[in-house]
């Protein structure tokens, strides 16, 4: 009897651990890992695209390990790039063109998105920050800030030879303010969430960024993200922040909401000016 009971008492111990091992896998997977199932099916409509598969190799997303997560009322949103690489197809069709076609890249990105962000587990989403698209065999590569509220002409696409020489596809997309510090993205329709007035200065130690935020649709839109980049004389990205402009309460249709940002100073870069940007929003 006692054999039994203690074959009985090990093959319990046995299974209990591989319940708890299952258990812990449960959890880790339900409530700590990054699920990135919505950005594997925006991958695979965008390679699909019988046009966009002309010109690029496979699309695919990458969580940006030097840039930091942002928390805000308990969910934790990740900052990812979609990369991919042009061929020499690419390379033969004109700026327009090739700007075009990556703003098209970017409209089938927000087509799939209609939350916050993109939902990537319990209480985490996942943001797309902007797109890297890289020449095959050579140097030079394209990006573009992504937007979701961007319209396909809103986008400015910028090309680096790689050796610090840039070019802007579409310069005519870029406006600037009557103030020489603040760079503002110009649209030919209304954005439905329209950075207005800012004003940029240094005080101290820090860089103060003000303005507002103001609901041109015809809803409540929540969690509006902004995401504030600095730039030096020659217009390169030097540092970056990011604040809610709102949270749960939202701004209603017509309504503004104003902003705050302050970003400690790196004694390192000379600052300029700054351009603010709606990142995501619900």
């Amino acid at each position: 009897m006692g054999k039994l009971f203690r074959k009985y008492r090990s093959t319990l111990g046995v299974f209990t651990i591989i319940g708890l091992i299952g258990v812990g896998f449960w959890y880790y997977y339900t409530y700590v890992a990054i699920n990135e199932s919505t950005l594997d099916k925006i991958e695979e409509k965008l390679n699909k695209d019988k046009e966009l598969s002309k010109y690029f190799s496979s699309f695919e997303f990458s969580k940006d390990e030097n840039a930091e997560s942002v928390e805000y009322n308990g969910l934790t949103s990740y900052p990812y790039n979609l990369l991919s690489s042009v061929n020499a197809n690419f390379s033969e069709l004109d700026n327009s063109q090739k700007a075009s076609l990556i703003s098209k890249a970017a409209m089938m990105v927000t087509e799939n998105n209609d939350g916050i962000n993109f939902a990537c587990g319990y209480k985490k989403y996942c943001s797309l920050d902007g797109i890297s698209l890289f020449e095959w065999k050579k140097d030079g590569y394209y990006t573009t800030d992504y937007d979701r509220s961007y319209q396909p002409e809103d986008y400015v696409i910028t090309y680096n030879d790689g050796h610090g020489k840039e070019e802007k596809l579409n310069a005519s997309a870029i406006e600037k303010s009557g103030s020489d510090k603040v760079e503002t993205t110009s649209a030919k329709t209304t954005p439905i969430l329209q950075v207005t007035d800012v004003d940029y200065k240094l005080d101290g130690d820090y860089n103060i960024v003000t303005g507002a935020v103001r609901n041109n649709g015809d809803k409540k839109y929540s969690f509006i993200q902004l995401k504030v980049s600095y730039l030096d004389e020659s217009n390169n990205v030097i540092d970056t922040d990011t604040t809610y402009a709102a949270g749960d309460e939202g701004i209603l249709p017509g309504e503004e909401k104003a902003f705050e940002v302050m970003t400690k100073l790196r004694s390192s870069v000379k600052y300029k000016r700054c351009k603010v940007d709606v990142m995501d929003f619900n």
